[in-house]
């Protein structure tokens, strides 16, 4: 992507500040949004940070005390870059590129997490430079981060959970509510922050804060809740308070996969798609027809066939993105209910909705959002909510008096007639908020990315149409995909040969090789290779009545899709039995596979599946507690049950007592996961080294990979015969065949074939990214079959290894 095809990184000097960056283009757009009690503030491409609204305890970390009613730029600090953003009612935390934590605003509850009570961002000179990190304990990083009404929690990179600022409820969780405030003095922080007990309920992997309480979604699909109860709102079928989290009891069979709280009231996604809440409900934002409180989770009416993909809580109003239904160009809709005196529901008047019988259900209004923008994620503040677009725009309704809603005015929006729709102004954010890329994807010997503005672009090899260019001819700097008329990426995989797409509504579309039937269209020619065969051309993949992917994942030459509810979907070629349905028999090279005949992979009773993985000719699953099952070419080991035997149905890997995975890659014949506490296993095939155990013996179980001490990873990819996992800090590590340069040392030879290739050695083997443009950190890496890719948090990317087709 370079505009040469010279290999890089197989020779000194061409690393470092040598990196050239992939030729992308220019673009401006927000990639994250956060909605506090009357402020908002995004995360746009670049990693910058940008805030509106009021600004009376400097929550916007401006250095005054001034409201805005358009977006301002906020000091983070040369090099600094944010990934995500979090909001409370009147403070805002940022999460940067390897895992620090910076909070800013009021702070007399010591929400902020600093060993003092005094605000920050409300005066000059108190930004920049001069922001202190949240001191979250030695070696420990945090991976994710939630704001809650006056307390801050995040998931840490050792798999603990903590909490701090406010804690008169016992919302911090600690056991006790004698310290009402965790974090005003020095040496309550740091090591002696105390991590969450949720007992035998497992881990969290997610969390929510309220006003005065919090929820945390656990391993196995519970939810726990602890601290103020007086609404219900911990959902344990009682109003007493709780100083330690409290099982929530959800009903027989029914698992969580997402959660939010509201300032009284919380909310979970189950894995049918439908939704609960429970908790303060007097202005119908539980949304089952009443206005009385509920103390245990109550379920939520959203219409025949309508299922959520997402669920928000905001101040007294609760709102969801549904599916749109699988094989539609109808983007999803989101709706929303309970209290609407300043328009927040969006629906054009002010009032509630939720709170009385025939208000929901078929009769709940979709919110009035632009025509032609596909929205990808809500967020609610106190009383007002905000839409990303999947084309980069922002847009506010409800409150907007202290201009939150960054539209330039200080005036609510939707609580009238004509002002939603295509009155509904985007925020403005101005043309210097940073430019870049938001996915990265590596295939055989290709690369995609999907642009701020949800554009695909690809480069490399080209020979039967996998860049969806509408030739064979290769591409040596990245061009733009035609995908049709209104419709953008939301998430990209490549296979070997082949690219498939997840657009706006749902909607998947493959092209490239389609010799096994990969792409999935009834048929096995090749789509992408010739003049009309993209755009409005483009077959989307027959899913079948009712069913909604929510991931896609290409193989070798296969291609799987992950259901909403966690079912699994596998087409193209089935030789080893990677496709999981007990046979060997391709699928979707004839007319009929496709739609309702295609078969779920049976992933045993009471299982679902959270993330998927395809190599060459096998495939994996990761399972709800951190299980994984994998399925097809076992020859190497790569199903890492034992054996090596290959195997047309799913079987469990072999990860050991006590561990649970949180992420899964797959190379062409070797399997990693990544741990809860940020360690690696690997098992398959090993003739390059790629599975990082100090010799080249495949593995038929899970082998542990020394990364050496203090290095923690937080996401891998495997290439064909490589690995790389991304740490905690930024770096990039990779290990396994290298004679194509695609481990970024500067040499060509294999890391981790002999003893000591890895651990205490690894220092010198970290794939130098350069320090140009203020220092480069990368938030995302993929590796293909010989080559290697970056994205860094300035939005750009960045290639090393095989480069004969660009």
């Amino acid at each position: 992507g370079i505009g040469s095809t010279a290999n890089v990184g197989d020779g000194a000097g061409e690393m470092g500040d040598s990196l050239q960056m992939a030729l992308l283009g220019s673009d401006r757009k927000a990639v994250a949004v956060a909605a506090g009690g009357d402020h908002s503030c995004a995360v746009v491409s670049g990693g910058s940070v940008a805030c509106w609204g009021w600004n009376m305890q400097g929550q916007l970390g401006i250095g005054s005390t001034t409201s805005v009613n358009t977006p301002q730029p906020v000091d983070l600090g040369a090099g600094r870059s944010a990934v995500a953003i979090r909001a409370g009612w009147h403070h805002t935390c940022t999460l940067y590129t390897g895992g620090s934590v910076v909070c800013w605003g009021r702070n007399e509850e010591a929400q902020l997490g600093i060993g003092s009570v005094s605000n920050v961002g409300d005066g000059p000179g108190e930004m920049g430079a001069n922001l202190q990190a949240v001191n979250l304990g030695t070696g420990r990083t945090a991976m994710a981060l939630v704001a809650g009404g006056k307390h801050t929690c995040a998931l840490l990179s050792d798999g603990a959970a903590v909490c701090w600022g406010w804690n008169i409820y016992g919302q911090v969780g600690i056991g006790d509510t004698t310290n009402v405030r965790v974090g005003d003095v020095a040496g309550e922080m740091g090591d002696s922050l105390r991590a969450l007990d949720f007992g035998s309920g497992g881990s969290a992997v997610a969390l929510a804060a309220g006003g005065s309480h919090t929820c945390a979604l656990l391993t196995e699909g519970a939810v726990a809740c602890w601290g103020r109860n007086q609404e219900g709102q911990l959902g344990i079928g009682s109003s007493m308070d709780s100083a330690v989290p409290r099982t929530v009891d959800l009903g027989p069979g029914r698992t969580a996969t997402a959660i939010s709280a509201g300032n009284d009231h919380t909310c979970a996604l189950l894995s049918t798609g439908a939704v609960s809440c429970w908790g303060f409900n007097g202005e119908g934002q539980l949304g089952n027809g009443v206005t009385a409180d509920a103390n245990t989770p109550q379920a939520v009416d959203l219409g025949a066939g309508r299922v959520a993909l997402a669920i928000v809580c905001g101040g007294r109003h609760t709102c969801a993105l549904l599916s749109p239904g699988s094989g539609t160009l109808v983007d999803a809709a989101a709706v929303c209910w309970g209290w609407n005196e300043f328009g927040q529901l969006g629906i054009g008047n002010t009032y509630n909705v939720g709170g009385d019988f025939g208000e929901m259900g078929s009769n709940l209004q979709d919110v009035q959002l632009r025509p032609g923008r596909a929205a990808v994620a809500l967020v609610c503040g106190l009383y007002h909510t905000c839409v990303p677009f999947a084309q980069g725009s922002v847009a506010c309704w409800g409150w907007g008096a202290y201009g939150q809603l960054g539209n330039g005015n200080a005036v609510s929006v939707g609580d009238g007639p004509g002002e939603m729709g295509n009155s509904l102004q985007t925020v403005k954010f101005g043309a210097n908020q940073g430019l870049g890329v938001t996915v990265l994807a590596a295939g055989g010997d290709h690369t995609c990315t999907i642009l701020t503005s949800g554009g695909l672009a690809c480069w490399g090899l080209n020979y039967h149409g996998q860049l969806g260019l509408g030739t064979s001819t290769d591409a040596r700097v990245a061009q733009l995909v035609d995908l049709g008329p209104g419709l953008v990426a939301i998430s990209v995989t490549l296979g070997w040969y082949h690219t498939c797409a997840m657009l706006t509504g749902g909607f998947i579309a493959c092209w490239g090789r389609n010799d096994r039937g990969q792409l999935g269209i009834g048929g096995v020619s090749n789509v992408g290779d010739a003049p009309g065969e993209m755009g409005s051309s483009l077959q989307p993949v027959d899913l079948g009545t009712g069913r909604t992917a929510v991931r896609v994942i290409a193989g070798g030459r296969h291609t799987c899709v992950l259901l909403l509810g966690g079912s699994v979907l596998c087409w193209g070629h089935n030789g080893y039995g990677q496709l999981g349905v007990g046979t060997t028999s391709n699928v979707g090279d004839n007319v009929g596979e496709m739609g309702d005949n295609l078969r779920a992979v049976n992933l045993g009773a009471g299982r679902i599946a959270v993330a998927i993985a395809a190599g060459g000719t096998h495939t994996c699953a990761l399972l709800s507690g951190g299980a994984v099952s994998c399925w097809g070419n076992n020859e190497d080991g790569q199903l890492g049950n034992g054996g090596n035997e290959n195997s047309a149905t799913p079987q469990a890997v072999l990860l050991g007592a006590g561990k649970a995975a949180v992420a899964i890659a797959s190379g062409n014949d070797h399997t990693c996961v990544l741990l809860a506490g940020g360690s690696v296993s690997c098992w398959g095939y090993n003739g390059e080294g790629q599975l990082g155990i100090g010799s080249n013996e495949d593995a038929y179980s899970p082998q542990s990979v020394e990364l050496g001490p203090g290095r923690v990873v937080v996401a891998l990819s495997c290439g064909g015969l490589h690995t790389c996992a991304l740490l905690a800090r930024g770096d990039v590590t990779c290990w396994g065949y290298n004679q194509q340069g695609q481990l970024g040392l500067g040499m060509k030879n294999s890391v981790s074939d002999v003893i000591g290739g890895l651990g205490q050695s690894l220092p010198s083997r970290i794939a130098d990214l350069g320090i140009t443009y203020g220092g480069r950190t990368a938030v995302a890496l993929v590796a293909g079959w010989y080559h290697t890719c970056t994205l860094f948090s300035q939005g750009s990317v960045a290639c090393w290894g095989w480069d004969a087709y660009g």
